[in-house]
């Protein structure tokens, strides 16, 4: 039975901490306004990712380790998306923020600004939050799939050991040894007969 810190079990391990890192990485940025790098960026980006989670996976993830590993992958992930996405984020963020000038400018009373300026401070706080739930839920299932399949593999290992065993006792026999009989050879010397015995001497004299 294979185990889930080394070869194929592994790899799948390896794979879905990945997608999960960059899709979620992907998916806050996008949701922040900012623009994501062409796919080959994104490729180049993958390949260090896929290498410290294939590092993580030599051991059983708990959930406290995926919630940690995933929030340091988002911070880590969107300063090299922002890098990665180059001139045309700077080009992004300079055309946003012409654009809230804008609409500032067009606000003629001042309640009406007090309020924008209190609901695009709720969407910048319930940006984060989001961002934190996500984080936490998906750590939280991929805590649950480690368990399981960690779970699982310790169930069937005592079922696998019979049938290995099973395969290796026909060629691990010993067979029997040889039973030779043994010729055991003909005494030379002649079997001494016992001499007859006749009527007593002076009995046949007298006759």
């Amino acid at each position: 039975m294979g185990s889930p810190a080394r070869g194929t079990l592994r790899a799948v391990r390896t794979a879905a901490l990945a997608v999960v890192v960059l899709a979620l990485a992907g998916a806050a940025h996008a949701a922040g306004g900012a623009p994501l790098p062409r796919w080959p960026a994104l490729a180049l980006l993958a390949l260090p990712v896929a290498a410290v989670c294939a590092l993580a996976t030599r051991w059983r993830l708990s959930a406290g380790a995926l919630v940690l590993a995933l929030g340091g992958a988002q911070l880590v992930l969107h300063h090299a998306l922002t890098a990665l996405a180059g001139p045309a984020a700077a080009a992004t963020g300079h055309a946003q923020h012409a654009a809230l000038e804008r609409g500032a400018a067009q606000h003629a009373a001042l309640d009406h600004a007090a309020l924008d300026h209190a609901g695009s401070g709720g969407g910048a706080l319930l940006m984060p939050a989001a961002h934190v739930v996500a984080t936490v839920v998906l750590a939280l299932l991929l805590a649950r799939g480690e368990a399981a399949l960690w779970d699982l593999l310790a169930w069937l290992s005592p079922l696998a050991v019979p049938a290995a065993r099973a395969r290796l006792l026909p060629s691990t026999r010993s067979p029997l040894p040889a039973v030779r009989a043994r010729v055991v050879p003909a005494s030379s010397q002649p079997l001494a007969v016992a001499p007859h015995r006749g009527p007593p001497a002076g009995l046949v004299l007298a006759v």
